[in-house]
């Protein structure tokens, strides 16, 4: 008898039979493409063993719906969660550290919150919401220190948001063509904003 650890790299990639999955305790990884373009499946509940989804895991599960992330998991790799478009809000685990593009171009994706960091470790949030067009509602951690590139580029729903008063830097395209933002205010810990950071932010007041 072997423990299954693992989900296969394209183990269901394309299957449109799969409306709902229930993942047995004792899996770690999520491989790429797992399920990728899974376009029935609406249902998924996580382990509380799971570790990482890796990229396009779940990429183009067009009816999925909101789930909930385990406490174990570490990291959500590029794309995995890419044009889930049934998505409305998600809720980030205290211990990730890498949320890489995992969420772009969820055009529904409305809420996005993040958990108080058990971690020391940077938070890497590089293109993780970008192209979230209708996304408007966002709670960042105490004891981020980075805004990530293109971390919320093109949610052109976004307004404002608050910054933990950790926060040092805002990398470059962070929050570009964010057409709607109106108000932001700069943390007095922040010591660098890279060029594009705010780029065609054109009703934007600093």
């Amino acid at each position: 008898f072997y423990p299954v650890t693992a989900v296969g790299t394209q183990a269901f990639f394309k299957n449109q039979g799969i409306t709902s999955v229930i993942m047995p305790y004792g899996i770690q990884t999520i491989e790429k493409y797992a399920f990728n373009q899974c376009k029935n499946l609406v249902k998924v509940v996580f382990p509380d063993t799971l570790q990482e989804i890796e990229s396009n895991a779940f990429a183009y599960c067009e009816a999925l719906q909101n789930f909930e992330l385990p406490q174990s998991l570490l990291s959500l790799r590029t794309w995995s969660f890419m044009n889930c478009n049934s998505l409305t809000s998600v809720m980030i685990p205290s211990k990730v550290e890498y949320v890489t593009a995992a969420f772009a171009n969820c055009s529904s994706l409305r809420t996005v919150s993040f958990q108080a960091r058990e971690t020391a470790e940077p938070l890497d949030i590089s293109s993780a919401f970008e192209g979230c067009s209708a996304l408007q509602s966002v709670t960042l951690p105490e004891g981020m220190t980075i805004i990530s590139d293109s971390a919320f580029r093109r949610c052109e729903s976004l307004t404002s948001i608050n910054l933990p008063e950790t926060v040092t830097a805002i990398e470059s395209d962070a929050f570009a063509y964010c057409s709607r933002f109106v108000t932001f205010t700069v943390p007095e810990n922040v010591t660098t904003i890279e060029d594009g950071a705010f780029d065609e932010c054109s009703i934007l007041e600093v």
